[in-house]
């Protein structure tokens, strides 16, 4: 339409507002919302408009991290208009509603109200229940809770499911991708931000970005590089097509974290010096990957004097913006990256205390791949931890997932930290006389498996799925020729 009558038009404004909603872009929905103001008498608007108007203010003041203003415009929103018949509406300020009280530090509060509000709605209104079950998915990812999200983002693919809300399901593979991801579950990550790559016209043109940065890292760890690139090609070309810069500056940066997992250097440092620098912190929220972290990992790796003041300070300036924003996920990867960034200046002390917090964060959410990413240095200073007596049961999960996934950037050099000959070093494979060997993980199963642990129990030892344990079993019964858990206990006790 004409942009003169859209000027004129506030339910066209507002439609528009709705669109820049669902592609983030809060700036524009600012301009939007006061020129909407602009046109309206508040004492002859009908209460439905006005409580859109809110609703929009309260997302506005959300990503300005205001969330007390938020809650009250959402509150005002209810409020205007108590039967509120645009259903999505009442949808997104219960749902938002419920992201702002965490925001405020009030989390009991809102997955108690997300729950409650779940209970009472009816399995036909699946639309409305989305956007609750979605609430609880957002608030666990942020909190780094990953074995909630998972779970969250399960019952999300359900509902959506069985009521044919197609965008709503592409959220829950995401959510299940991203906390399979954190927790190290490569495989898993790998086959749900798979799916997300196959329904990216319908997923959230940010989450589908970073559902293929995600699968990009994921096969890289997993050592299929060809994989990698043809996925970063896909994530390249569906940026392009969504005319948003942000998106293909979050393949660019996905593609130097790829460089250093690689030891190429050189282009993750072209890469830096070309990065356009933009003023503020970015809205991280719960996403993988994010150029200012991503940034900081490549002047890390550079070690330069003058390249590691700029991370350390620019690390703690994103550390302390994500405090506020009550983001644990991202305070754990940016801690981690801090600790390396010290211990390069040649600041143990200072390194080892950073890790031990980013270790006591990270022991009960289930976080696991922030730390094995950075790879051997990292390893030698989680042993340090150990030496220490510091978390040592999760500190052994952790250094067992880095044998398991030999990761890291190759070329990155440490500083001489030699390990104590007490503490537990990389496992090598273990000979085993079958025609096809058993890899790392299968052995960990199998062992478990011969200590009697059930699924359940196994996946959360390893910090692992329990879809990904019975994939892990039918292949270790194959590899075998066994049938069932009891004959490859026996065949186990023969190798």
């Amino acid at each position: 339409m004409p942009h003169e009558i859209k000027q004129q038009r506030p339910d066209l404004l507002l439609s528009q507002a709705w669109i820049h909603l669902m592609l983030a872009q809060v700036a524009e929905i600012i301009t939007i919302i006061e020129r909407v103001e602009s046109l309206l008498n508040e004492d002859s608007t009908e209460p439905a408009l006005l409580s859109e108007i809110n609703f929009f203010q309260g997302v506005v003041c959300y990503f300005q991290n205001e969330g007390v203003r938020s809650v009250e415009f959402f509150t005002k929103a209810t409020e205007l208009d108590f039967k509120i018949s645009f259903v999505a509406l009442r949808a997104q300020v219960e749902y938002w509603t419920c992201v702002a009280l965490h925001l405020n530090g009030e989390k009991e509060t809102a997955i108690r109200r997300l729950h409650e509000g779940i209970r009472s709605k009816s399995s036909q209104e699946g639309m409305f229940l989305s956007r609750l079950v979605f609430g609880l998915c957002f608030i666990h990812l942020l909190d780094g809770e990953c074995i909630e999200a998972f779970q969250e983002g399960l019952r999300l693919r359900e509902l959506s499911g069985s009521n044919k809300l197609a965008f709503a399901e592409t959220w829950g593979l995401y959510v299940q991708g991203n906390a399979s991801f954190q927790m190290l579950d490569l495989d898993a990550a790998r086959n749900l931000f798979g799916l997300v790559l196959e329904n990216r016209y319908i997923a959230n043109h940010r989450a589908a970005v970073d559902a293929m940065a995600g699968l990009a890292i994921s096969c890289q760890l997993l050592s299929k590089p060809d994989e990698a690139d043809e996925t970063i090609r896909l994530a390249q070309e569906h940026a392009q097509w969504t005319k948003d810069p942000i998106h293909l500056e979050m393949v660019h940066s996905c593609q130097a974290r790829l460089a250093l997992l690689r030891g190429d250097l050189d282009s993750a440092s072209r890469w830096q010096r070309s990065l356009r620098k933009t003023p503020g912190n970015p809205i991280m929220l719960f996403f993988l990957e994010i150029p200012a972290i991503t940034e900081c990992r490549v002047l890390i790796a550079m070690g330069s004097d003058a390249g590691l003041k700029e991370a350390v300070e620019r690390l703690e300036d994103l550390r302390q913006n994500s405090k506020a924003w009550r983001n644990t996920c991202q305070v754990m990867e940016i801690m981690v990256l801090q600790t390396l960034a010290v211990y390069r200046q040649r600041r143990l002390d200072e390194s080892l205390d950073l890790l031990e917090q980013a270790v006591a964060i990270a022991e009960p959410t289930g976080l696991v791949r922030p730390f094995v990413e950075l790879g051997a240095p990292m390893a030698d200073l989680l042993n340090r931890l150990i030496k220490k007596n510091v978390a040592v049961d999760f500190i052994g999960k952790l250094l067992a997932a880095f044998s398991d996934k030999q990761t890291g950037p190759p070329s990155l050099p440490s500083l001489p930290i030699s390990p104590s000959p007490h503490l537990p070093i990389p496992k090598s494979p273990r000979p085993q006389p079958l025609v096809e060997p058993l890899t790392n993980r299968e052995l960990d199963i199998l062992d478990l498996l011969v200590q009697r642990l059930q699924n359940k129990e196994i996946a959360d030892k390893l910090f692992i799925s329990t879809e990904t344990v019975k994939t892990h079993l039918n292949n270790i019964y194959q590899k075998l020729g066994v049938t069932s858990r009891r004959q490859a206990v026996e065949k186990a006790k023969k190798l």
